[in-house]
């Protein structure tokens, strides 16, 4: 009888386990693991997303209502290079919005996206509201991986208190594309 119970308890504990490392294992993950068990890095960065703050280089605030992120005067992410691109060029992408509160104190804003002291082009926003910025990066842009975007305001509601970051826009996600 003690081995029975032995045996069963047994079973039991294996049965656990391997449901634990099921259920452990199972998890969707939306990145792929690098050898060193970092998350390797997105060609599309949503900021909702808690392992693109690796990706985003400077100019970034926390994350907010767990959706987006501020951004100050300048900022920039940190890509990789999409299959293809590297021949054909790609397309970057920034979704953002430019709150009332901005367009009403600011007035217009423009935004701007270089690479490697390159600029890809500027756009002028002129009421608030969703934007996607988009613009061409040629592919001679595309040889060294990983691709640091900087991205540039002309303007930022400057620190009023009780805030003490400078704000610019809100960010949704940001990626570069194969064209």
């Amino acid at each position: 009888m003690k081995i029975q119970l032995s045996s069963a308890f047994m079973v039991f504990a294996g049965t656990a386990f391997i449901v634990f490392t099921q259920t452990a294992c199972s998890g969707k993950h939306d990145q792929p693991l690098l050898d060193e068990g970092r998350p390797a890095m997105s060609a599309t960065i949503r900021m909702n997303d808690p392992s693109a703050a690796a990706q985003l280089a400077t100019g970034f605030f926390p994350l907010t209502a767990n959706t987006w992120r501020w951004t100050a005067k300048e900022f920039s992410v940190v890509l990789p290079i999409p299959p293809g691109a590297a021949t054909q060029g790609g397309t970057l992408s920034l979704s953002f919005n430019i709150p009332d509160v901005v367009t009403k104190t600011m007035g217009p804003l423009s935004l701007s996206a270089s690479i490697d002291s390159t600029a890809l082009g500027s756009e002028k926003y002129v009421t608030a509201g969703n934007y996607t910025f988009q613009k061409d990066v040629p592919a001679s842009l595309l040889t060294k991986e990983p691709i640091k975007v900087n991205f540039a305001l002309d303007k930022a509601l400057p620190p009023k208190p009780p805030e003490t970051r400078e704000l610019g826009v809100i960010v949704t996600s940001v990626g570069i594309q194969s064209r």
